[in-house]
């Protein structure tokens, strides 16, 4: 490996963390209710979330790599779309997760610079060689989709419980006209 590699790989690793803080915080910003509800499925029960990401990430990504393997061209669409919205989903958790961390460090505050700070500090323990790769990264990418994933499941349910039902029409009543 020479020192071009080494500098492609820091350079990446840097551009990626980057935009990374940067979607986490302007998600926050867009989309303030999925953000808060997946910062409150963290803070409900933590290890759960984290369980469920990591089933999820797992099968997911297995999925996409039989996919890409069995059919050759229709298998990779739908692998890049498995893990595109894998992506997506580990984005509105990563934001969540930002959130609640921003809400232990700086309580007082409410702004958007205290999300960016949170989501750096994150992003920064997942780059950390050998224990950030092998331990906080796994964690945190199980915490990202686990909270992303009960973020849209609690919307879902807020909608479907907010739509009224069609069973029964009251009889209308004449309406008189003077």
């Amino acid at each position: 490996m020479t020192i071009a590699d080494v500098l492609a790989v820091v350079c990446s690793a840097l551009l990626l963390g980057g935009s990374l803080v940067a979607l986490t915080t302007l998600l926050a910003l867009l989309l303030p209710s999925l953000v808060s509800d997946a910062a409150a499925a963290l803070s409900a029960a933590p290890k759960r979330v984290i369980l469920l990401g990591g089933v999820i990430v797992t099968a997911g990504l297995c999925c996409a790599a039989v996919f890409a393997n069995a059919l050759p061209k229709l298998g990779a669409l739908l692998a890049l779309v498995i893990v595109l919205s894998l992506m997506s989903l580990a984005a509105l958790g990563g934001a969540g997760l930002a959130q609640r961390v921003a809400d232990k460090l700086h309580p007082g505050q409410n702004d958007w610079r205290r999300q960016a700070r949170a989501a750096l500090l994150i992003i920064g323990a997942a780059l950390a060689p050998l224990v950030g790769w092998l331990v906080v990264l796994p964690l945190l990418v199980g915490a990202m989709v686990g909270s992303g994933v009960c973020a849209v499941w609690r919307v879902g349910r807020r909608r479907a419980l907010q739509q009224p039902t069609t069973a029964y029409a009251p009889p209308l009543q004449p309406v008189a006209y003077e």
